[in-house]
């Protein structure tokens, strides 16, 4: 091995390099004109295009086994409730810093280095509990928008206020046709409550927005259909969902 800008390389790298040079002229030279890469470059889309299911199921494996690690690192366990369910465990910023650009798979890889001071381990349920109390915290009072000048501003506080009251009468109307808590542990709070598709139908015919759906779901009132399941019970549910299609990928 030896040293090649920043990134060590086998001694015999050049080599390697110089040979596949050849080899990929002597193949350009035997073919007829850019015929060899449109047959290489056709092949190579078919193996992917058959292998995709494959590759996504040891992407999946991949990123569970150090998410895995990341949980081990920082107790295993939910740092409000105790749980140890690693199907519902979440990596959360303490300091509420991680909206961004970045996917959740850069944040587990910050984690791996153990910075207990910026991350910790939360359920589902109670990380959406943080989340809801941090948005409250931000929330002006109901009577603040009178104090605005700008009518603009004004005037998208109160259509935010409109909207937050219509959401919060669905969610309600939601709760007396399917019930006020968890159809699978029975958990009675309205914060963590989601509407779940019973026959796991809502990616295929996905509406524009979750109010959308909400809407549907009061229309629909078919108890076969939607149900009311708490946030830990619903990532577990898609888990085995996830499980079950990667056993009949394979």
């Amino acid at each position: 091995m030896y040293l090649r800008g920043k990134m060590n390389v086998p001694a015999d790298y050049e080599d390697r390099l110089r040979l596949c040079r050849r080899r990929r002229e002597k193949a350009r030279r035997g073919a007829s004109g850019g015929q060899y890469y449109a047959t290489h470059r056709e092949c190579r889309l078919a193996y992917q295009k058959a292998n995709r299911a494959r590759s996504r199921i040891a992407d999946r494996q991949y990123y569970a086994s150090r998410r895995m690690v990341v949980f081990s690192l920082y107790g295993g366990a939910c740092v409000c409730c105790g749980i140890s369910d690693h199907v519902v465990l979440e990596l959360d910023h303490i300091n509420n810093d991680g909206s961004g650009s970045r996917n959740a798979h850069e944040h587990y890889r910050d984690a791996l280095l153990y910075q207990p001071a910026r991350y910790q381990i939360l359920c589902a349920n109670c990380n959406r509990r943080k989340m809801l109390l941090r948005r409250r915290s931000r929330r002006l009072p109901w009577g603040h928008y009178r104090d605005i000048q700008d009518p603009r501003e004004r005037r998208s506080v109160q259509d935010r206020k409109y909207r937050e009251g219509r959401d919060y009468r669905l969610r309600e109307r939601l709760y007396n046709l399917y019930g006020d808590r968890c159809n699978k542990c029975g958990c009675p709070d309205s914060e963590v409550l989601e509407l779940d598709h019973v026959r796991n139908d809502g990616g295929g015919s996905r509406r524009p927005s979750s109010r959308a759906t909400r809407r549907a779901a009061a229309r629909s009132r078919d108890p076969h259909t939607f149900q009311i399941l708490c946030r830990n019970c619903n990532q577990r549910k898609e888990k085995e969902r996830r499980a079950r299609a990667c056993m009949g990928a394979t």
